[in-house]
């Protein structure tokens, strides 16, 4: 039968790699929701890009400090099969410099959805999506056609903005 895990805070590399190893059979999932401190560090990381390698199959390896593999009893190396699914508020685009890279490559692994707030190519449909779906703008009472001059601005200088904020 299938598992999953949700996890929740923060996570040491070993406790990722344990995990991935307790839900390494086809169809079960980990999520990782706001676990920022796994992806943000090389090893962790490393890992998850293992568990998330486009090739088959997808070893995940863990060569040092082997007591504890030993006192979990398992192996130093294992096959995944399983799925991850991570769940961020701050996101792959704000990672620093040094690790861009690793999540450059995360996200050439995944199905990457950016739900908001919106930026880059999915800034201006997000925008519009709260003007027109969910009335963001009627905290304002603004008329109709005040709307559209908003709605028309926005969409002749979205380029120019890294972000928005409405």
């Amino acid at each position: 039968r299938p598992k999953q895990e949700r996890h929740s805070g923060h996570m040491t590399d070993f406790s990722l790699y344990r995990t991935l190893y307790t839900l390494r059979r086809p169809c079960d999932v980990l999520i990782l929701d706001d676990v920022d401190s796994v992806y943000k560090k090389d090893v962790g990381c490393n890992i998850l890009k293992a568990a998330m390698d486009s090739n088959d199959p997808r070893y995940i390896s863990w060569h040092s400090d082997t007591s504890l593999l030993e006192k979990y009893e398992i192996e130093p190396q294992f096959i995944f099969e399983g799925g991850v699914i991570i769940v961020s508020n701050t996101g792959f685009l704000k990672s620093t410099q040094r690790l861009k890279a690793n999540a450059d490559a995360l996200i050439s692994r995944s199905l990457h959805i950016p739900i908001g707030p919106a930026v880059g190519d999915y800034a201006l449909p997000y925008v519009m999506f709260m003007i027109e779906k969910q009335n963001i703008l009627d905290v304002h009472e603004l008329t109709d056609e005040e709307i559209n001059e908003v709605k028309h601005f926005i969409y002749k200088h979205n380029q120019n903005w890294l972000q928005f904020d409405l």
